[in-house]
């Protein structure tokens, strides 16, 4: 981008005449504020009415900033302000593609010891807090060239590049966990904490960065089940741990088509009137010996097992066919729609298509009555059989959303290319909706839902005042606890026949 005194308007003019290309510069506005414009060119001197060149400009100062918002949502917690798995895979990998000659690359994972005790007895926000107290302290361990990361709810991960061997990682990793231990003073009261870490090294290069931060976690895993509060390296037998998952697996192959898998649903609503639009399938697993199991625990294993695809395509089904029975027996129901997950792996099917259709005929339901969601991680792949696949169902009648959006920045390119009827606002958003930056993405999200004749849905909905902001900003559908946890069918089937009131 160039800025206003910075140009040969001369040079600059005719070049972009000649090409056809736009090209950005910016300026200060009177406010004080800069701005950025794209441009076009046209080379009228030789019209005589006009005699120059004719500049046909837009403001995109707005749309520059949304997708900068966008893109650091996408690499950092919001929270914390550390960055996320993600980005922190991304710096694994640079560490470890350097040729640093003998240096020592290393992932440590660290994890609070009950830290969901704090949140159910003193509340999220003191929560919240300890959490960025956690994040400051880990930082302050660092040295030049050491990175920190939230990787999930209460796990942090560190990645270190070092010349002196495994010891002075290790080093590392139990300041750490001496600094955590450290009492934390919050208010009038003072709160002892502990963590455990996972330590994984590699000298060679010979390691992929996913590799080497799940051997971290492995290593984790190991240092919980020897009694918290310490450090444990990883260690190849450690991997024989992996045959719980191996076993995990079997049991999913075994229980898909079976009534071990329940599909529940959680209402979408009119956040107005509080009227029931749809719901959204979610499965569950009540496994014969280890009771209801999370789809956080079951859904990644069936992805990399390769039965995310037979996954899906139950619950589809038995969502169709509970949906049927509601539109058909239920007065006012007619409209009501589901929306199910489509798996990366199903976007490859040569025959989803054929499938999905054949699917709504056995429930007596037309197209526009399924909601497809794509999470932006199935979008990356952007081939033509992804494109040929999304357009085909559309053109169908089934409708296709956009689930978690605003959490990869990649999804404004990706709007450009697929037709989606709903974008879905991602849930680590509403429930920051007292952040400026959150609210201008969701404003922003609104807006380019507008242009593209598109519904928008906000997820994870705890509270009313989050209910009532979204409402001021034009949001009018949502989706989450406020309104109902997840339900089995029969339960959601009360929610709609006996008028019972979604909220709180």
């Amino acid at each position: 981008m160039f800025t206003a005194c910075d140009i040969d308007w001369n040079a600059r003019l005719r070049e972009a005449a000649t090409d056809g290309r736009t090209f950005e510069f910016g300026f200060r506005h009177t406010s004080g504020r800069w701005r950025t414009l794209e441009t076009v060119v046209t080379d009228l001197r030789d019209e005589p009415a006009v005699g120059g060149f004719v500049l046909n400009a837009r403001d995109i100062t707005e749309r520059l900033e949304m997708t900068k918002d966008l893109e650091y949502a996408a690499t950092h917690d919001r929270l914390t302000g550390l960055p996320n798995r993600t980005r922190m895979v991304s710096e694994l990998d640079e560490m470890l593609s350097r040729n640093a000659g003998g240096s020592t690359v290393a992932a440590i994972c660290i994890d609070l010891d009950d830290f969901r005790d704090i949140n159910d007895s003193l509340g999220q926000s003191t929560g919240d807090d300890v959490l960025k107290e956690v994040s400051a302290r880990i930082k302050s361990t660092l040295s030049y060239g050491d990175n920190a990361a939230r990787i999930g709810a209460d796990e942090f991960a560190v990645i270190v590049e070092r010349g002196h061997g495994e010891d002075v990682v290790l080093e590392v990793a139990e300041t750490i966990l001496a600094v955590l231990a450290e009492p934390f003073h919050f208010a009038d009261r003072d709160l002892n904490l502990s963590a455990s870490a996972g330590l994984a090294v590699d000298h060679s290069r010979d390691i992929d960065a996913e590799s080497l931060l799940r051997n971290s976690i492995t290593a984790l895993h190991e240092a919980k089940r020897e009694g918290r509060g310490r450090v444990v390296r990883f260690e190849h037998s450690m991997r024989t741990a992996s045959s719980d998952r191996l076993e995990l697996r079997g049991d999913l192959a075994r229980a898909i088509g079976t009534d071990q898998l329940v599909v529940n649903y959680q209402p979408i609503v009119d956040m107005d009137t509080n009227e029931i639009l749809g719901a959204e399938a979610l499965v569950r697993w009540d496994h014969p010996e280890r009771g209801r199991l999370s789809p956080a625990l079951f859904v990644p294993l069936a992805e990399d097992s390769g039965l995310i695809g037979r996954l899906d395509a139950q619950v589809r089904a038995q969502a169709l066919k509970d949906l049927s029975g509601w539109r058909s027996q239920i007065p006012g129901k007619q409209d009501l729609t589901v929306s199910v997950n489509l798996s990366v792996g199903e976007l490859h099917s040569d025959d989803l298509v054929a499938t999905v259709l054949g699917d709504l005929r056995s429930a007596g339901l037309p197209a526009s009555a399924l909601v497809l969601e794509v999470t932006e991680s199935n979008l990356l792949d952007d081939s033509d059989t992804v494109r040929s696949q999304m357009e085909s169902l559309r053109t169908q009648g089934v409708r296709l959303a956009v689930d978690d959006f605003g959490t990869g920045y990649s999804s404004l390119g990706y709007i450009d290319r697929f037709e989606f009827d709903i974008l879905k606002i991602d849930r680590s958003f509403v429930a920051g909706l007292s952040n400026r930056t959150n609210q201008r993405i969701v404003t922003a999200v609104l807006d380019l839902a507008s242009q593209l004749n598109a519904k928008v849905v906000a997820e994870g909905i705890e509270t009313d005042s989050q209910r009532s902001t979204l409402l001021e900003m034009g949001c009018l559908i949502g989706q989450g606890y406020w309104f109902s946890r997840p339900v089995a069918a029969e339960q959601f089937r009360r929610l709609l026949t006996e008028a019972v009131k979604v909220g709180a």
